[in-house]
């Protein structure tokens, strides 16, 4: 099930029963709060523009209630997705609910006046017309709405069997053009000739570049071992003033359009490619331990990654502590700066104005946590120093995701328990804050 619900005023939205969304708080900050059963609501990806309105990418399980009316998950194997769209003084406009067999959300990007969405799922996935069902196996959808929440376009990509899993890692686009990421087992088709497979039991990974309906070329990443099954992932692909970028994570031996590489345990990588698909350069995070990549956005013809590893590790030439990183690669594929967050999983990257968010679990760079794993936000300078900080924290465990908007800084925070603002919101556990601030 797919559905829109329009709302309008604060008392709709929620039925002015609860703690309402933009109460208006000292001039360099607008915060709301939207209560939620414990556990039930996760944020995926949150956009902002400089007109103020916000849009977050969220999943759900259980009941919630929006615009004074429960809201129930649909979804039997899992939780339900949900894209929400606030305006300029927090308050909820809009959502789309989106249920199937089972459905995952992985990426949320506005371009102009669209949003573009990336996950997967199985079963049935439908706004009424046209109905897209994969019921042996997940899908990876790319899905597109406009900003009151119509959905305008939707691709979905299959394994050539059927039966094997496809899922949607990354989307990005500039208005003509569409960049689509992600892995699959078996064969996949895009519109031309089939993507290949590898011969082990792992994922393979893909990136394609359309313009309009047409592909103009795709370029997969073959695993030649997966000790695991893992293969290899393309977790993240952004579009760049020059060419455009994928990132990913990959095990055992894998071929991309450089070469191969071969990694202890799980390595994560970078690449960058011309327009026309021609490879550029890749560079290696490696180290004895596990490496992950979880986001990637070009920042003019650079990139800005974010991840973890469990054990000291190299990101292309630059030693880093275990723990969460955020390193710069320039044009050219040179490491500009790591920054370490010891105890800290990097979440959300906003490259255009140098915001990352995440959680951390121990005192790490003058922050303590509350309890459990806090949430946090932090502005950079080109050189990647710490201009400013955030955190957000309750007695459990909580993350935050963070997108500039102008001048501003938007942050939406999940609570695992009870929390109260420093302005006075006060949530109940599973609680959603969404603040916008100044810094």
């Amino acid at each position: 099930m797919l559905r829109r619900i329009v709302f309008c005023g604060i008392c709709s939205v929620l039925g002015c029963r609860d703690v309402p969304i933009g109460r208006q708080l000292p001039s360099d900050a607008v915060e709301g709060a939207l209560p939620t059963p414990a556990g039930a609501l996760t944020v995926r990806a949150l956009e902002a523009d400089e007109s103020g309105r916000t849009y977050l990418l969220a999943e759900f399980e259980g009941t919630l209630s929006l615009g004074g009316a429960d809201v129930s998950a649909q979804s039997p194997e899992s939780r339900d997705g949900l894209l929400l769209a606030f305006d300029a003084d927090g308050n909820l406009r809009w959502h789309v609910q989106m249920s199937a067999t089972f459905v995952t959300l992985i990426r949320l990007v506005q371009v102009g006046d669209e949003l573009l969405v990336a996950g997967f799922f199985r079963g049935t996935l439908s706004d009424g017309t046209p109905t897209e069902t994969s019921d042996r196996s997940q899908a990876a959808f790319y899905a597109r709405y406009n900003t009151l929440g119509d959905r305008t376009d939707l691709l979905v990509i299959r394994s050539a069997s059927g039966f094997a899993n496809v899922q949607a890692k990354g989307v990005d686009g500039d208005g003509t053009r569409t960049l689509r990421c992600g892995h699959y087992l078996d064969e996949i088709d895009f519109g031309g000739p089939p993507l290949p497979n590898a011969d082990v039991l792992g994922d393979n990974g893909f990136v394609a570049l359309a313009r309009g309906d047409s592909t103009e070329w795709t370029q997969p990443f073959i695993a030649e071992e997966a000790p695991t099954g893992q293969g290899v992932f393309v977790q993240d692909c952004a579009f760049a003033d020059r060419g455009l970028f994928a990132g990913g994570v990959y095990e055992g031996s894998v071929t991309h359009p450089l070469g191969s590489e071969v990694a202890d345990e799980t390595d994560a990588y970078v690449l960058a490619f011309e327009d026309a698909g021609a490879p550029r350069w890749a560079r290696i995070i490696s180290g004895p331990g596990d490496q992950e990549l979880n986001h990637l956005e070009a920042r003019g013809d650079r990139v800005l990654i974010g991840g973890t590893s469990d054990q000291p590790f190299d990101v292309a030439g630059r030693s880093a502590p275990a723990g969460g990183y955020v390193a710069m690669f320039n044009a050219e594929g040179t490491t500009e700066w790591v920054l370490s967050i010891e105890d800290g999983s990097p979440q959300a990257i906003d490259a255009d104005n140098l915001l990352v968010s995440g959680s951390f679990g121990t005192p790490t760079r003058g922050w303590t946590p509350v309890g459990g794993n806090d949430g946090f936000v932090v502005g950079l300078a080109e050189d990647g120093s710490v201009r400013w900080s955030r955190t957000f924290g309750s007695v459990g465990n909580d993350r935050c995701h963070v997108h500039g908007a102008g001048d501003d800084v938007v942050v939406a925070c999940v609570f695992e328990d009870a929390y109260t603002s420093g302005e006075g919101t006060a949530l109940p556990a599973g609680g959603l804050l969404l603040r916008r601030f100044r810094p």
